[in-house]
């Protein structure tokens, strides 16, 4: 309500041909309220060319899509009790039935019905270990990538330092 008050009076004021830094000063003494000029700017544009009545304009959509139905999301929960397969699984049995829905999807629906036994992994950190030679020279690793000429690139980095020792090109990968 008081944001529908502040504004009738930032109007009351612009039609009365007071500034903007004026407006700004009278409503900062008034209602405690801070006011800038686009923001005035913008509520003289919405008084003048529509049918305002102060209030906020809500933001949500007039309609919202849902790509996939009740029915939809049955016929998944119900090949899920039937058969228990996974969502990868039941992603391909739908798409047999000409139901096309990605395995994300598949697991939203069954996760929210609460059919999902987990993961075991979620929300455990794995430690990597790096594997490294101690010494500069002990081994040495050769990699290779395929050039756009069909011609090969081949690395050779030595395991302790990751420097490269040695890079050659090469007609084929062997």
């Amino acid at each position: 309500m008081k944001k529908e008050i502040i504004r009738r009076e930032a109007i009351k004021l612009k039609l009365q041909n007071k500034t903007s830094k004026e407006i700004t000063i009278y409503l900062k003494q008034r209602f405690d309220y801070s006011l800038t000029r686009m923001t005035l700017n913008r509520w003289m544009k919405r008084f003048n060319q529509t049918d305002w009545d102060f209030r906020d304009i809500s933001q949500r959509p007039k309609t919202i899509h849902h790509k996939f139905t009740e029915e939809n999301k049955i016929t998944v929960i119900a090949q899920r009790k039937k058969q228990g397969y996974s969502s990868q699984k039941l992603r391909i049995m739908l798409q047999e039935k000409n139901l096309f829905m990605s395995e994300s999807t598949i697991k939203r629906i069954v996760k929210s019905y609460g059919l999902s036994n987990g993961n075991k992994m979620e929300g455990i950190k794995l430690k990597w270990i790096r594997f490294e030679r101690d010494t500069p020279n002990s081994m040495w690793q050769i990699d290779g990538t395929e050039l756009a000429d069909g011609t090969w690139l081949v690395l050779v980095e030595d395991d302790c330092s990751r420097y490269c020792v040695g890079a050659m090109i090469f007609d084929t990968s062997t």
